[in-house]
């Protein structure tokens, strides 16, 4: 039976869940089925390991786990046998739920190498479940219900320890103000081990919605038959998928059912900003652009879709129930507008804190509401924030502090046919970009703009620009090269 104080329940069992890429439609009760037939396995509190695919046994598998207060590590299918294996030393894990392909993937001897001290107990369709055969002896905080890696990372033994509160009040503000009902339908767009991916799963069946489970990328013609076909009314993408969209002229497509389009995962160029919202104005539709961090339960602030073309280059204003403020050296508080300050974060979706060992899962709540993003940013006039770079990426030139997210920003808006990475190499200020036509043109700009000399700017060409496994820009690369 499923627990009374399951943080998924109160839906129509009826209603439709999820709907596979086969069109199989599996209804409340059959996924809360599959969910309670994995659990039935698992039998009480513990550590599992989901290692994540966009497939419904691994939906299933963490609904029943966060049902029945089973703390759940979601884990990229893409992490090597030997990242995992580094893992499972540290954590211990007491299951692991896991995909057949992945097993298949490593090969026999890799597998029982890394799962030694584990056994098969349970296979359901294409995953398998692994019990650890010894004791662990390590508590875990009962508020603990979920640990994501930060940012997308593969293999870092660091990871965000989200409480049942945090998942639940952060899908519950979701869901009132994108007002998610129970005939709204979406498709994944990203994987479930990505905190922005797993937020828009969990607000949805929080709110007995529909999920279309899809594998597929927006450059695929089928996924948009699927959404076509399913009638899907939103879907969500980091800003490396509307560079996709923009490519394959999304604003062409015929999607009359198609109702609003989230962003968040990093700072969209605000020309694809001023097109996705204007293409939104023009069709009726909604662009919503948000800001957060896996830290925060991945949501802290949401531009309204009325303020997508008039606020470019905005993250708008905290969500509801949670409150930003601007914080200067001092750790006072910035009233006036257009100062810079850290971006700091209270809300009841402030997770509890890190974890780097099986032993700090029973840590009590170390940050208790209050987040200091790392990020630097200012209000407009209106109280509308907007980000200017983060506390890491700053460098000096002859003593003039320079912002290098800032500096990729103000050229993408003044050149918006190229992309550009800026990083610090050899104390001077790395311009990557994807067209080196513009190489004297950028170099004159930013001497006019930021009084940069340039004979510190170095330009690069580039093909495309590095990324991580969540599409985020891969700055280490840059630095490395």
């Amino acid at each position: 039976m499923r627990r009374t104080d399951s943080v998924f329940k109160n839906v129509d069992s009826e209603n439709t869940a999820v709907i596979l890429e086969n069109d199989n439609r599996i209804t409340y009760q059959e996924l809360f089925d599959k969910a309670e037939l994995i659990f039935d396995y698992i039998g009480k509190r513990c550590l599992a390991f989901l290692i994540c695919d966009n497939h419904i046994e691994c939906l299933a598998a963490y609904v029943g786990m966060i049902n029945n207060h089973v703390v759940v590590a979601m884990i990229d299918k893409n992490m090597s046998g030997v990242e995992l294996y580094k893992l499972l030393k540290l954590y211990q894990p007491e299951f692991i739920w896991m995909p057949q392909k992945y097993n298949d993937k490593l090969g026999n001897d890799s597998m029982a190498v890394i799962l030694k001290g584990y056994q098969k107990v349970h296979c359901m369709e294409k995953y398998e479940l692994y019990k650890y055969c010894s004791c662990v002896n390590e508590f875990i905080h009962k508020d603990v219900a979920l640990l994501m890696p930060t940012s997308g990372t593969i293999g870092s033994p660091k990871w965000v320890r989200i409480s049942y509160n945090n998942l639940f009040d952060n899908a519950k503000v979701i869901i009132d103000y994108l007002k998610i009902s129970q005939r709204d339908i979406t498709i994944t767009t990203l994987p479930m081990n990505y905190s922005y991916g797993l937020s828009i799963i969990n607000s949805h069946i929080l709110a007995g919605a529909c999920v279309v489970m899809s594998k597929r990328n927006v450059l695929d013609r089928k996924f948009w038959e699927s959404v076509k076909k399913n009638k899907v009314k939103s879907f969500g993408g980091i800003p490396y998928i509307y560079e996709l969209l923009h490519k394959i002229n999304f604003y062409q497509m015929d999607l009359p059912d198609l109702t609003y389009v989230t962003q968040a995962g990093g700072r969209l160029p605000v020309n694809l900003q001023k097109k996705f919202g204007e293409y939104a104005i023009k069709t009726g539709k909604k662009f919503i652009i948000m800001y957060g961090q896996t830290e925060a339960t991945a949501r802290i602030s949401y531009l309204p879709y009325q303020d997508c073309v008039t606020k470019l280059g905005s993250i708008g204003k905290a969500i509801p129930n949670g409150i930003i403020d601007i914080i200067d050296e001092n750790n006072h508080k910035i009233a006036k507008p257009g100062i810079n300050g850290e971006i700091v974060y209270r809300g009841n979706n402030v997770a509890m804190g890190y974890a780097y060992t099986r032993a700090d899962l029973n840590k009590n709540d170390e940050w208790k509401g209050i987040l200091k993003t790392g990020d630097i940013g200012r209000y407009d006039e209106d109280g509308y924030v907007y980000i200017t770079g983060r506390k890491s990426r700053f460098m000096k030139l002859y003593g003039m502090r320079i912002c290098l997210d800032e500096v990729e920003s103000v050229i993408e808006q003044k050149f918006n046919t190229i992309h550009c990475i800026c990083t610090e190499k050899n104390e001077k200020l790395n311009v990557s970009v994807t067209d080196i036509s513009y190489s004297e043109i950028i170099k004159e700009f930013l001497l006019k703009e930021f009084k940069i000399n340039k004979n510190v700017v170095r330009i690069e060409y580039i093909d495309e620009i590095a990324r991580n496994d969540s599409g985020k820009v891969n700055y280490g690369f840059y630095e490395k090269t």
